[in-house]
């Protein structure tokens, strides 16, 4: 057997009833302290009532906002708008809604044919205050409608619009460019 092996088996069997004791609680306090953070976390979901891009967090612990990643999904293509900076964004437990502090994402300006849909999706990374080890994700999703000319919040993307080809990175002048 390896040292290490042997090392181990030598510890277990010095362990006095006070180590396992005391051991056993430390075990505890580890797994009471991770199923707290597991039950209690923070939800973040879309308010499609509002104008522009309302969240509410729906969980019992409050939530930092830290990074939103947008791609637009058109004609099964999909596109990275990577020129979204980085946010900080408090969101308190069953607060009310507030708009998401990303920057306006304008619509495909005149390039998207009336037989063609337009769709985006937003993930959104969070966290909770002062613990930066519990890091959680909710997706959004959005329809263009180009009547409106206004992102309408969706439950999903339909899969014939999901594009699982090359991913272009790009900032969004740039991707405005592709559609005309």
């Amino acid at each position: 057997m390896s040292k290490e092996v042997d090392y181990f088996k030598e510890k277990l069997r010095n362990l006095t009833k006070k180590g396992a004791i005391g051991g056993g609680c430390i075990l505890l306090l580890l797994l009471v302290v991770l199923g707290y953070f597991g039950i209690s976390r923070p939800v973040i979901i879309i308010v499609p009532d509002c104008a522009g891009i309302h969240v509410r967090n729906q969980g019992t612990l409050n939530a930092v906002i830290y990074k939103v990643d947008a791609f637009w999904y058109w004609a099964g293509q999909v596109a990275l708008l990577a020129n979204l900076p980085e946010i900080h964004q408090r969101v308190e437990s069953e607060a009310t809604p507030v708009r998401l502090q990303v920057p306006d994402i304008p619509g495909p300006a005149g390039g998207i044919q009336q037989r063609e849909h337009c769709y985006m999706k937003l993930v959104v990374r969070y966290r909770i205050p002062g613990v930066p080890v519990f890091r959680y994700t909710t997706l959004l999703y959005f329809k263009y409608d180009p009547d409106r000319e206004s992102w309408i919040s969706t439950k999903s993307i339909p899969p014939k619009y999901r594009s699982l080809g090359s991913l272009g990175v790009g900032n969004v002048s740039k991707l405005e460019l592709s559609f005309h």
